[in-house]
């Protein structure tokens, strides 16, 4: 399971991560630097699915179902190109293919991913769709959920390194913020 955009392994809905672990060994990850994880934080996507791959040689897994969420689907894709062989299934959530994209996002969702911190009101806009009132209420349900845990908590994206994925980001996102 590959994170988003300032995201570490707190971030993901305790909810989701059960209902795949029911039927799937799931495993999350911190890239270099990020959260616990010890190292520098990686500023490209080529260096962070280098970290996924030293992690999957750690745990010795010759082939594997990939899941990557924003950013994260980045990473996924140059996994993908770099170690076809390791990947049977890769699944996309919220996500840009590589290259150019000719797809405009709102400028409500920009203003919103491109802050340090985001709140439940952000995360509506970001990861549900704000004119649902059932979607809001799932955003507030999940938001609960991750809030939840309190024990041996990731620490938050540090600034220089949500600086730097920032900057990655927009590599692949320039053509969209740019009308």
């Amino acid at each position: 399971m590959l994170n988003r955009f300032r995201g570490n392994l707190d971030t993901w809905d305790p909810a989701f991560l059960g209902g795949l672990a029911a039927a799937f060994n799931v495993i999350t990850i911190d890239y270099s630097g990020i959260g616990l994880s010890t190292g520098k934080c990686e500023s490209d996507v080529l260096s962070m699915a280098k970290d996924v791959k030293a992690v999957t040689e750690a745990l010795k897994l010759s082939k594997f179902i990939i899941v990557g969420w924003s950013l994260g689907g980045i990473v996924m894709q140059t996994i993908i190109t770099k170690y076809p062989e390791l990947i049977s299934l890769a699944i996309l959530i919220e996500t840009i293919p590589r290259g150019k994209n000719t797809g405009v996002p709102e400028k409500k969702f920009w203003d919103r991913a491109l802050q340090s911190v985001n709140d439940l009101d952000d995360g509506i806009v970001l990861f549900f769709e704000p004119t649902s009132e059932s979607s809001k209420n799932a955003a507030k349900l999940s938001f609960g959920r991750i809030a939840q845990r309190t024990d041996d908590l990731d620490t938050h994206v540090s600034k220089e390194c949500w600086y730097n994925q920032k900057k990655q980001l927009k590599i692949f996102v320039k053509i969209n913020i740019i009308h």
